[in-house]
């Protein structure tokens, strides 16, 4: 038996290494997207993490300690490189693109980058973009924070008090037949879950008002034998007794639940360009702002959404002047000399202008397209774009073999950073406070391998055992346990960080604060010099949340507007999407559909490990954005 120091040194290496030639072998020759981003270690060690999204397969690169060295763009720069060469020239890679959230000194790297390799793209994390909306949409509606702390409140109280927890669910079962829901309490570090508390809260508002019109004296004397705890517990059960604040809660509910739709999918390892740019087009009032940040970039969302032969020209308003086949393809022209280096020729224009009309060798049949919808539906997973695309490749460098090519780069670029972040709490459940000397490299080996691990046999755990919205009888409530909502990737799935294992969450409203600071310093950071002069002639009216008529005009200057670039449904997007006649409305019922297969696995996973000698004692939903 090897002694712990073998199995943390010598076996340790050369597992990692074993894990790293295999990632030789697997990743030759595919594109990717790099991501990096920053953390602070249990013993406040600055580390600079990588990975590599690898056609939608996350995995781990290297770690960068910067404690010592300046926290400027050259100095992640030459990280980002130094990840960029190992990738090409070790792995054999083909990286598309690197992206970082939008910091200062992050936007300003990949400016630099940018310079240096012409050829990639170097987009800024939408999933920290829709975080910086939340923390716009806080800083205006503060009776929002104040609602979502009260309910928070309320959840911790009933999971800390067994008897007044044991009341409710009783009240569960007389008024929903038997069926009881448990009380869902969030981890800060993943704040869609108060989105998915405030529903179920909601969800059993009847119950929880019987149960506190009724036994109200019983809830209070649970509070305890000092009396400044029973008038605490009296004055908590008052409040949430009150129709206003169901009124207030649904109406907080009903304004996040968009930004918690956008932010998962736009943080998953599948948000390719075209997911980003549909989903900004299902909250284009909110997010125009973020939009025209981009700058030269929103051209690749749009081609990215052209070149998904499931959608090509459909989602777009006919009447768009930039959207033009002829714009379109200068669109293309412009951005695949940039990408390839070379100018276009007749062929590919051609090759072109036949995708967009989907036919001879560019249509559905022909592409392969019926075939893999009928596959994706019958295994439940999304069609790889990439594959698709890979299909038709016949190697040329020019041609029609051209729009393959630069379809290949283009859906390989993932523009968010959200798996370095599942990264970093994974360290977190490795690098405890408890285990404070390990090494920052030992620790990333660990996580490498245990991840390669997870990748060949699994993560071992249950099947989810029911569909959402049909539930048991049985009380498999008492305590919500930490998610899974991998689908592809272990580092996809939502892990404790270290502030889980504190002894209960933030609040509600020093996370409020955090978002709301961290929009604020967004909006004091320069603008890039390209956004700049995309943004400098927005008309004063351009902020209107209104959709506009199909029939209106557009004036050419405005034709990139989210508001401007598709056919929105006559119907409201977020109650109602009418999916059989519009593909926003299609999307975004997936993606809701996303975010309460998240509610079900919350659940499922608590009916699982739920004991009845734990009844009362709540859990926080630990994950990591």
């Amino acid at each position: 038996m090897p002694t712990r120091q073998v199995v943390a040194g010598r076996i340790l290496d050369d597992e990692a290494k074993r894990v790293v030639e295999g990632m030789q072998l697997h990743l030759r020759q595919r594109y990717g997207t790099g991501q990096s981003d920053g953390w602070k270690n249990p013993v406040k060690a600055s580390i600079i993490g990588s990975m590599v999204n690898a056609e939608y397969e996350a995995y781990t690169l290297h770690i960068h300690d910067v404690s010592v060295l300046p926290k400027t763009a050259e100095t992640l720069l030459t990280i980002v490189e130094t990840e960029i060469e190992f990738c090409e020239k070790v792995l054999g890679m083909i990286i598309s693109a690197w992206c970082t959230d939008g910091g200062g000194d992050c936007a300003k790297m990949r400016r630099l980058l940018l310079k240096k390799r012409p050829h990639l793209a170097v987009p800024h994390c939408w999933a920290h973009q829709v975080r910086l909306v939340l923390g716009d949409y806080l800083k205006s509606k503060t009776p929002s924070v104040a609602v979502l702390q009260l309910m928070l409140e309320a959840i911790k109280w009933f999971n800390t008090h067994s008897r007044a927890l044991g009341l409710l669910k009783e009240h569960q079962r007389a008024q929903y037949n038997g069926r009881v829901l448990a009380l869902l309490r969030p981890c800060d570090t993943r704040w869609t879950a108060h989105v998915l508390c405030a529903g179920r809260f909601l969800e059993i508002e009847k119950a929880i008002r019987i149960c506190v019109l009724t036994s109200k004296d019983k809830l209070v004397a649970c509070a305890g034998k000092e009396q400044a705890l029973k008038d605490k517990a009296e004055a908590l059960l008052s409040e949430i007794e009150q129709p206003a604040f169901w009124t207030k809660l649904a109406e907080a509910r009903t304004h996040l639940e968009p930004l918690a739709i956008a932010t998962n999918a736009t943080q998953g390892d599948h948000a390719r360009l075209d997911v980003v740019l549909i989903t900004l087009g299902n909250l284009y009032h909110t997010l125009e702002a973020r939009w025209k940040k981009t700058g030269d970039e929103r051209e690749l969302y749009i081609l990215a959404v052209v070149l998904n032969p499931m959608l090509r020209m459909t989602p777009f308003r006919e009447n768009n002047p930039l959207l033009t086949r002829q714009n379109l393809w200068l669109m293309f022209k412009r951005n695949y000399e940039h990408m390839e280096q070379r100018p276009t020729d007749k062929e590919l224009k051609a090759a072109f202008m036949e995708y967009l009309n989907g036919v001879g060798e560019w249509s559905d049949d022909s592409m392969g397209l019926t075939e893999q919808l009928e596959f994706s539906k019958h295994d439940g997973k999304p069609i790889n774009l990439i594959e698709l695309w890979r299909a038709l490749n016949t190697k040329d460098l020019s041609g029609r073999n051209g729009l393959i090519k630069f379809a290949l780069w283009l859906f390989s670029i993932v523009p968010n950073s959200a798996m370095v972040e599942r990264l970093f709490s994974r360290f977190g459940t490795v690098h405890t406070k408890l285990r404070n000397r390990l090494h920052s490299e030992k620790v990333r080996k660990v996580v490498l391998v245990k991840a390669d691990i997870d990748r060949i046999y699994g993560t071992g755990r249950h099947e989810q055992r029911r569909c959402f919205g049909v539930h048991d009888d049985s009380d498999s409530d008492s305590e919500p346990a930490r998610p899974n909502t991998a689908e592809n990737s272990t580092l996809d799935a939502p892990m404790a960080p270290m502030e889980a294992h504190m002894d209960a969450p933030r609040s509600f409203i020093s996370l409020a604060t955090e978002l709301v600071e961290a929009a604020d310093d967004d909006a004091r950071e320069p603008p890039d010099r390209d956004a700049e002069e995309t943004t400098h002639t927005l008309a004063p009216h351009s902020a209107s949340s209104l959709p506009p008529s199909s029939a209106m005009t557009i004036p050419r200057a405005e034709g990139l507007y989210l508001r401007n670039l598709f056919r929105y449904p006559t119907s409201t997007l977020l109650t109602a999407p009418d999916v059989t006649s519009n593909p926003l409305a299609a999307f975004w019922g997936q993606s809701m559909r996303n975010l309460e297969a998240e509610l079900a696995t919350y659940d499922g996973d608590a009916a699982e490990e739920s004991e009845p000698s734990k009844v009362g004692e709540g859990e926080q939903l630990e994950g990591s954005e």
